[in-house]
C-alpha cells in the first residue's frame, strides 16, 4: 500500500474513534448539542476518508464520486464550526453555512466540467480557511472568559485555517487552469499538513470536552443541590475573590446572614418535603433580587449567606429589609407554607479579610434579630458607627 493509502487508512480509524468518543460524550454527559454535532462531523469525515480510498482504487476519474467527496469535506468543516458555536450558546447559522457549502460544491462541479483544475482543487481548502475561524471566534467570544483549553483549540483552528489557505493558494499558483507543477505542490502540501492538523483539532476538541466535564464537576461540588445556591465551600471560595477585589479597589463589601424563622415548626407540621420547598422558594427569590456580582450561599440547614459587592452598610441594611419583606410576601402554595426570615448584616471593616469573621459578626446580629422577635433586620454592633458617621 502507498504512503497516501496508509495516511487515508489512519484517518479513517482516527475519525471513527473521534466520532465514537463524541457520541459517548453526548450520551453520557447530558446530551449536549455540540457533542452530537461533533459526532456527526467525525462520522462524515470517516465516510469521506473511506470514499477517498474507494474512489482512488475503483474510480479515480469518476466526477460524481469526487463531487460527493467534496460535499463531505465541506460538510466536515461546517459541522466542526457549528459544534463550537453550539457549545458557546451562539446562534448556529447552519442554513447559511450549508447553503454556502452547497454553492461551493456546485462551483467545484462546474470548474471540473470546464477543466479549471487549479480553481477546482482550491475551492475546498479556501472554503475551510473561511469557515474554521468562525469556530475559533466562538471559542473566544463565549459567555465567559476563555480558559487554556479554549485558547489551544482556537489556536489550532486558526493554524488549520491558515494551512488550508496556503493549500488553496498552491492550487492556484499557476492560474485557475492549474498545471502539473501546481497540482503536485497542492498534493504535497495537502498530505504533509492536513491529516496532522485534522487529528490535532479532533483531539483538542476531545480534550475540551474533558475540560468542560472537569469544570462542571467542580461547579457541582460547590452547589447545594436543593436550592441551587453555593454550598458553604463554594460560598467561601467566592468570598475570597470578592473580598480581594474589594480591598484592591477600595470598595465596600457587606455580608447578610439570614435564617428562615421557625423552620423546625414548618418541618414538624407540614413535613420535610414542604420544608425543602420553602428553602428552594426562598433561594430562588433571593437569587432573582441579587446583582450580577453578588453571591448567595446556603451555609447550612435553613441559614443562607449573601455577599453584596460594592455595598455600603446603609445600602446593605436597605437590601436586607427589602429581602425580608419580599420573603414575607411570598405567596404560599400547595407544597410550602408562608414563612418569614430574620437577617444579620455586617460590613467589611478596614483590615478585615476573612469571610468567617464577617459571617460571625453577621451571625451575632442575626441572633439579636431573633431575640427581638424575628422577621426583622439587625446590623452588627461594629458597623453601626459606619451608618452613624455616614448620616
Amino acid at each position: 500500500m502507498s504512503q497516501v493509502g496508509l495516511i487515508l487508512c489512519a484517518l479513517v480509524v482516527v475519525s471513527a474513534v473521534l466520532g465514537l468518543v463524541q457520541l459517548l460524550a453526548w450520551k453520557m454527559l447530558g446530551k449536549r448539542r455540540h457533542a452530537l454535532i461533533w459526532a456527526c462531523c467525525y462520522g462524515v469525515a470517516t465516510v469521506q476518508w473511506c470514499g477517498n480510498i474507494a474512489g482512488s482504487l475503483l474510480a479515480p476519474r469518476n466526477p460524481i464520486i469526487w463531487l460527493v467527496l467534496t460535499a463531505l469535506a465541506l460538510s466536515t468543516a461546517i459541522l466542526s464550526t457549528l459544534g463550537y458555536r453550539a457549545r458557546a450558546g451562539m446562534r448556529l447559522g447552519a442554513v447559511p453555512l450549508f447553503c454556502a457549502g452547497a454553492a461551493a460544491t456546485v462551483a467545484t462541479g462546474i470548474t471540473g466540467f470546464f477543466h479549471l483544475t487549479g480553481l477546482m482543487i482550491a475551492i475546498v481548502p479556501l472554503f475551510a480557511s473561511v469557515v474554521l475561524p468562525l469556530g475559533a471566534l466562538a471559542l473566544l467570544k463565549g459567555k465567559s472568559p476563555p480558559n487554556l483549553a479554549e485558547y489551544c483549540n482556537a489556536a489550532a483552528l486558526c493554524l488549520f485555517a491558515s494551512f488550508e489557505f496556503v493549500v488553496g493558494l498552491a492550487g492556484l499558483s499557476d492560474g485557475i487552469g492549474g498545471t502539473e507543477r501546481s497540482i503536485a505542490l497542492y498534493n504535497r502540501l495537502l498530505f504533509a499538513g492536513i491529516p496532522a492538523l485534522f487529528v490535532a483539532t479532533g483531539l483538542l476538541a476531545t480534550f475540551l470536552q474533558a475540560a468542560d466535564l472537569a469544570n462542571e464537576m467542580e461547579k457541582r461540588a460547590a452547589i447545594d443541590p436543593l436550592t441551587g445556591a453555593l454550598n458553604r465551600r463554594g460560598f467561601a471560595e467566592a468570598a475570597v475573590v470578592r473580598i480581594e477585589a474589594a480591598r484592591r479597589l477600595d470598595l465596600p463589601l457587606s455580608v447578610l446572614v439570614l435564617d428562615v424563622d421557625r423552620f423546625k415548626a414548618v418541618n414538624d407540621r407540614f413535613g420535610h418535603a414542604a420544608g425543602d420547598a420553602v428553602l428552594a422558594r426562598v433561594a430562588r427569590f433571593i437569587a432573582d433580587e441579587l446583582g450580577e456580582l453578588d453571591v448567595l450561599g446556603r451555609l447550612g440547614g435553613e441559614e443562607f449567606g449573601i455577599i453584596l459587592a460594592n455595598t455600603s452598610a446603609r445600602r446593605a441594611l436597605k437590601m436586607a429589609d427589602r429581602l425580608r419583606e419580599g420573603i414575607g410576601d411570598l405567596a404560599p402554595d400547595l407544597n410550602s407554607p408562608a414563612v418569614t426570615a430574620s437577617f444579620g448584616v455586617a460590613t467589611m471593616q478596614p483590615g478585615e479579610d476573612a469571610i468567617e469573621t464577617l459571617i460571625n459578626r453577621a451571625d451575632r446580629a442575626l441572633y439579636a434579630a431573633k431575640a427581638a422577635g424575628r422577621d426583622r433586620v439587625r446590623m452588627a454592633e461594629e458597623d453601626r458607627l459606619l451608618i452613624a458617621t455616614a448620616a
